[in-house]
């Protein structure tokens, strides 16, 4: 099958991949997960995106449109503990 007979689920995962990759590239999205990552790996309960934005000095309106685009590439998901948190 050539590229151009591509199987349409094919076009589709390559969609969701450069999805994925342009949310990774960012300093700011990267610091974000790092902060979620470190919460993972100490075993904390899901942080609240105010906690998330002090921990990496950003605003809360710019964590949160950062975190938004991390969750529409499927990297974070919402909910848990209280309203306003995230895991990775």
């Amino acid at each position: 099958m050539s590229a151009r007979e591509e199987e349409p689920h094919a076009a589709s995962d390559a969609v969701d991949l450069t999805r994925t990759f342009q949310a990774l590239a960012n300093g700011d999205r990267l610091a974000l997960l790092r902060a979620l990552l470190l919460q993972d790996v100490e075993d904390g309960p899901a942080r609240s995106i105010a906690g998330l934005a002090a921990q990496t000095e950003l605003s809360r309106f710019s964590a949160s449109r950062h975190l938004s685009i991390l969750h529409d590439a499927g990297v974070v998901v919402f909910g848990g503990v209280g309203t306003g948190s995230c895991t990775i």
